[in-house]
């Protein structure tokens, strides 16, 4: 019987992989160091309301967008556009607030999934037919058999396993794939000096969502979209789906999210809504609180520091002894769209299109 292709990481990259795959009769082993699905993405529950609400990747562009958007219509997943009607608010240093109306030519054509973007994780599971998922299960090394596929050191909730594939498909981010797999033949210095020097996107970035019974932010003739110059929240927008939420990037810095610790910042953030939305913002249903630079299987002490600007992000090149079997994905080894949800998708057609 032949070895299988064994895909390392179950966010949207390695999920949409080991579908593809499976569809196409290959015999597949999903490996997910996590104890769940769906990597960066991550739904924050609501069990009071029967909702959830998004924690890591919240839009997509439809006009930018092709493969994700090719996606949910093939899945018949509900989408909708971002909620932007209404007045912004701008919080001033001196903590003066000022109301002003929506700039049409800035507003974006962003759009929401409807129950959030696991409903892409929970589409793509589904169609995982006899695929075996190992969940807590850390990748440690990996050693090329020339003519012969890799060999596989694991480690499954402490014991060790391993396995042998005929190829290999990679979602780990670049950093991570750096610091924590090993690999024989090593990696020249200068593949992991370019991988070192790749950010992980989203991984210095917190992300705070506050639930409600009803959208009075809304009522208030306001959009739910803000900036503020205190913080801790730093941007603000609707985050209403099948709850009403407002939700904000943490403007601080990991250094300062850490020191205040995570009841002490949420507080200070629904402080915040309150002085921007009125005391109907202070009592929410449910709130949280997702720091990714604490996400050991996100980010590593190299993404501490917040990114100025968006990466570019390059296509893998791995040493020639290692491109016959081992094919990297994931969103920051996409070339066109780097570390968004349609890169994840870019990055794993890439490496299927070589794991023939």
């Amino acid at each position: 019987m032949s070895a299988p292709v064994v895909v390392i990481g179950a966010g949207l990259s390695g999920l949409y992989a080991a579908s593809q795959l499976c569809a196409a009769g290959r015999k597949v082993i999903l490996v997910e160091a996590r104890a769940r699905l769906g990597g960066r993405i991550l739904a924050g529950n609501i069990p009071e309301l029967g909702a959830s609400c998004d924690l890591g990747p919240t839009w997509y562009w439809p006009q930018w967008n092709p493969r994700v958007s090719a996606l949910l219509r093939k899945a018949g997943i509900a989408t909708f556009a971002q909620y932007q009607t209404g007045d912004d608010l701008i919080e001033l240093r001196d903590r003066g607030l000022i109301q002003q109306k929506k700039d049409p030519r800035y507003a974006n054509d962003s759009y929401r999934v409807r129950g959030g973007m696991t409903a892409l994780l929970h589409y793509l599971s589904d169609s995982l037919h006899g695929v075996d998922i190992k969940l807590n299960t850390k990748l440690i090394s990996m050693r090329l058999q020339e003519g012969d596929g890799i060999d596989l050191t694991l480690e499954q909730n402490g014991v060790c396993l391993h396995l042998h594939a005929s190829e290999v498909i990679s979602t780990i981010p670049p950093r991570l794939l750096a610091e924590t797999v090993n690999a024989d033949p090593p990696w020249p210095i200068e593949t992991l000096q370019s991988w070192k020097r790749t950010p992980t996107w989203m991984a210095p970035h917190a992300k705070f969502v506050a639930c409600y019974e009803k959208p009075f932010w809304r009522d208030a003739g306001l959009s739910g979209d803000a900036m503020s110059e205190i913080g801790p929240l730093s941007e603000i927008h609707d985050a209403s789906d099948t709850a009403y939420a407002l939700f904000g990037f943490v403007g601080f810095s990991s250094a300062q999210r850490s020191r205040l610790g995570e009841k002490q910042l949420s507080d200070m953030a629904l402080k915040q809504l309150g002085r921007l939305f009125g005391e109907a913002a202070l009592t929410p249903i449910a709130s949280h609180l997702k720091d990714w630079t604490t996400d050991a299987w996100t980010a590593t002490p190299l993404d501490a520091a917040a990114l100025r600007s968006h990466p570019v992000y390059q296509r893998p090149d791995l040493p020639q002894a290692w491109r016959r079997n081992l094919f990297l994905a994931g969103a920051e080894f996409a070339p066109t769209h780097g570390g968004f949800l349609e890169g994840a998708l870019e990055a794993a057609e890439n490496a299927l299109l070589s794991c023939q």
